[in-house]
């Protein structure tokens, strides 16, 4: 059985995921939380001595590390709304990347508040993908008796698939029903009947079909035919392992392992981080 390692961890080129921090001052205890919803947008909470719940406020990031909040200033804005019912004056977000930490700077009266946020703790992990069943294209070709023979397997679902082979013989069937036993046997159960794509096909051009098996180890498909000499093609993968990041809302977490198949997710603050494979 194949199993292919992937090691996965976020690196910071800019602010992402969630987070969080406390300050306490004069006594009072301020709780500060960031999280970055996208590139230009994060939601701010503050809680204990002020109260601030800010969704989607807009920000860009500058080459400094400064972030700029465009709208702060304006009345309507919720953040600008937030710190002015509680008497406290914005003054400032910046990100440092070498930490990826977040610092909130305000001023209440004659004090000036920092509050530095850290990253939310987010995990290292492998993840290992194992080949279960055959799935997408497969293609390969072979020359016999210096006639070339060149043939295509795509799996629609769990029970069917689409056969093309062309040169020596001529088939192209959609939709063929099969069955997989999970170790390697590929069986079709109509291949047998009159009227089934592939048995006339295979019957016009005096081949027999002896066998299709799947090599889980490989992520092969062996066709094994039968014209006069036994002739056996393997098919090989045609797409290469593909990995892709994601970030997921968070209320998909009852969904987000059955995604897609060769599916990774991991929480990070209030994203789904995470790969998929195919």
């Amino acid at each position: 059985m194949k199993l292919v390692s992937l090691l996965f961890a976020v690196v910071a080129a800019g602010p992402a995921g969630s987070y969080s921090g406390t300050k306490s001052i004069l006594g009072l205890k301020i709780n500060g939380a960031i999280t970055i919803d996208d590139a230009a947008r994060f939601d701010l909470s503050i809680s204990g001595a002020a109260t601030v719940d800010c969704k989607q406020e807009a920000y860009s990031l500058s080459g400094s590390g400064s972030i700029v909040l465009p709208n702060v200033a304006k009345s309507g804005d919720c953040v600008h709304d937030a710190l002015a019912s509680a008497k406290i004056k914005f003054e400032s977000v910046t990100y440092d990347s070498s930490a990826d930490s977040i610092t909130v700077n305000v001023k209440k009266s004659f004090l000036k508040i920092a509050i530095k946020l850290m990253k939310n703790a987010e995990m290292e992990v492998t993840y290992n993908y194992r080949y279960d069943a055959p799935r997408g294209t497969y293609k390969g070709s072979k020359k016999v008796l210096g006639l070339s023979i060149d043939s295509s397997l795509t799996f629609d679902d769990s029970s069917h698939f689409d056969l093309l082979i062309s040169g020596a013989a001529s088939v192209d069937c959609k939709q063929e029903s099969y069955t997989y036993d999970g170790g390697s046997s590929i069986s079709l159960p109509d291949e047998g009947n009159s009227g089934d794509c592939l048995h006339d096909a295979m019957a016009s051009a005096g081949i027999k079909l002896e066998s299709i098996s799947y090599d889980a180890g490989a992520d092969t498909v062996t066709v094994k035919v039968e014209k006069i000499i036994g002739i056996s093609i393997t098919l090989s993968k045609t797409n290469p392992m593909e990995v892709q990041f994601y970030d997921l809302p968070e209320d998909y977490l009852g969904n987000a392992l059955a995604y897609l198949q060769g599916n990774y997710v991991q929480k990070s603050g209030s994203l789904l981080r995470g790969i998929v494979v195919g």
